[in-house]
């Protein structure tokens, strides 16, 4: 699997194919959903994966909505 440091607009369309791949094999969740999941003593049943980039959370939203992915809840 490829590592995103950053997603340009030429990378998105191939970024969106990676990611709906994933999704064959789990949910996206948020940040605060990892941070809930891990911090419990609920055990984990299922696959998750989590987007996070160096840059703000602002970057990140705009990102999910450009490639059409949202997070399970």
């Amino acid at each position: 699997m490829p590592y995103y440091h950053h997603v340009f607009n030429d990378e998105i369309s191939d970024f969106k194919r990676q990611l709906l791949y994933l999704k064959n094999f789990g949910d996206f969740i948020s940040i605060d959903d990892v941070h809930s999941i891990l911090t419990s003593k609920i055990p984990i049943n299922g696959t998750y994966f989590c987007l996070s980039f160096d840059r703000s959370e602002e970057h990140t939203s705009e990102l999910q909505s450009r490639v059409d992915i949202s997070y399970a809840v």
